[in-house]
C-alpha cells in the first residue's frame, strides 16, 4: 500500500475551527501533503482546483482506480490511523468527478469491516459491510449533481449513527453488530471523486498499529499436549522490537511468559493452554498482538495447522 508520508498517524494538528470547536484531525490539504492519508486502491494526488468555498486551493483528487478481476475500478483513501476510535464525528467536502458510486466510511476496520453512506446513482443508501458481506439499513431518493461540492457529516455516538448532507439529517441508525471502531475511508466504483476539509472531532487520540511479521513454531500445534509455542516476531525496518513492552504481548489470549530478543526479532513463549477460542483445523491464523508506548501497537499472524489428542482435527 502507498502513503502520502512516512509519518505514521500521529495527530495531525490541533485546530480551531469557525465557533471555537476543537478539532483533533484537520486536513485541508493546503500544505501540499496528505498526512497520515493511505492509498489502499487506485491512486490520489493533490492538486489545484476551485473548493467548496469557491477559492482556488488544494484538494485531494482520485486520479486512477484499480482495475480487478472482472474489470470492476475500485479506489479508496484511508486515514492510516483511528483503529481504536469509537464514538466521534467526522465530516468532509467532496465531489464526483463523474461515474455513479461512492462512499464515506466510519468506524473502518482494517478487515473491512465498516458502516458507510453509499451513493449509488440515483440512490443513497446507509450500508454496512462485513465478514465478506455487505447489506443496506435503509434507501433514499437522492440524486447526485457531477462536480458539485456537497459537505458530508456523520455523528457517532454508541450505537447511534447520524448521516447528514448539507446539514440536512437523511439517515439516523441504532446499529452495533457490525463495526464497534475503526477509522475514516472514502472508496469508489467505476468512478472518480475529490475530496476537501476532512475534520475529525470527538476522538481520544490515535494510535498507530504496525504490520508485524509473524513466525510460529511448531507449524502444527497440539492443544492438548503441553508445554509452550514459540512466536518470532520482526516490525517494520523503522522500528525496534526492544521497544515493545513485553508486558503487552499476547497471543489469541495467551499472555507471552518468557521473552528475548536476537537479530532484533522478539521471541515470545506462549503457554498452549491459556489460548482462548482457538479451534482445529489444518490453516488456523494465530495473531500476536503488543504495545510499544501509548499511541504505538503491532499485529501480526501466522496460519498453522492445529490439532487436538492424537494428532485428529
Amino acid at each position: 500500500m502507498k502513503k502520502f508520508s512516512i509519518a505514521l498517524c500521529l495527530v495531525l494538528f490541533l485546530a480551531f475551527l469557525a465557533g471555537g470547536v476543537s478539532a483533533d484531525v484537520v486536513e485541508d490539504f493546503e500544505d501540499g501533503v496528505a498526512n497520515d492519508w493511505e492509498i489502499v486502491m487506485g491512486d490520489w494526488q493533490i492538486v489545484q482546483d476551485v473548493q467548496a468555498d469557491g477559492t482556488w486551493g488544494n484538494v485531494l483528487k482520485q486520479t486512477a482506480h484499480d482495475q480487478p478481476q472482472g474489470g470492476i475500478g475500485n479506489a479508496m483513501v484511508r486515514y492510516d490511523c483511528g483503529y481504536e476510535w469509537t464514538d466521534y464525528t467526522v465530516e468532509a467536502d467532496v465531489k464526483m468527478n463523474s461515474g455513479s458510486d461512492f462512499w464515506m466510511a466510519w468506524r473502518s476496520g482494517v478487515t473491512g469491516q465498516n458502516y458507510a453512506q453509499w451513493f449509488s446513482g440515483g440512490t443513497l443508501r446507509s450500508a454496512w459491510s462485513g465478514g465478506g458481506a455487505w447489506g443496506a439499513f435503509g434507501y433514499s431518493k437522492w440524486y447526485w449533481q457531477y462536480n458539485k461540492w456537497y459537505h458530508l457529516k456523520v455523528e457517532i455516538d454508541g450505537p447511534i449513527q447520524k448521516f447528514y448532507v448539507d446539514d440536512t439529517l437523511m439517515f439516523t441508525q441504532n446499529q452495533y453488530k457490525y463495526a464497534y471502531q475503526g477509522t475514516v475511508n472514502f472508496r469508489t466504483l467505476r468512478s472518480f471523486m475529490t475530496i476537501d476539509n476532512i475534520v475529525v472531532t470527538g476522538v481520544d487520540g490515535c494510535v498507530t498499529i504496525l504490520d508485524a511479521n509473524v513466525d510460529i513454531d511448531p507449524d502444527t500445534l497440539n492443544l492438548n499436549a503441553g508445554g509452550v509455542f514459540t512466536a518470532y516476531v520482526t516490525l517494520p525496518e523503522e522500528y525496534s522490537v526492544e521497544e515493545i513492552d513485553t508486558t503487552t504481548v499476547e497471543c489469541e489470549g495467551a499472555p507471552a511468559v518468557k521473552t528475548s530478543i536476537e537479530d532484533n526479532v522478539l521471541i515470545a513463549k506462549f503457554f498452549r493452554e491459556d489460548l482462548i477460542g482457538v479451534e482445529v483445523g489444518d490453516a488456523v491464523t494465530l495473531t500476536v498482538t503488543g504495545q510499544l508506548d501509548e499511541e504505538t501497537f503491532f499485529e501480526g499472524s501466522s496460519v498453522i495447522r492445529v490439532i487436538s489428542k492424537g494428532g485428529k482435527k
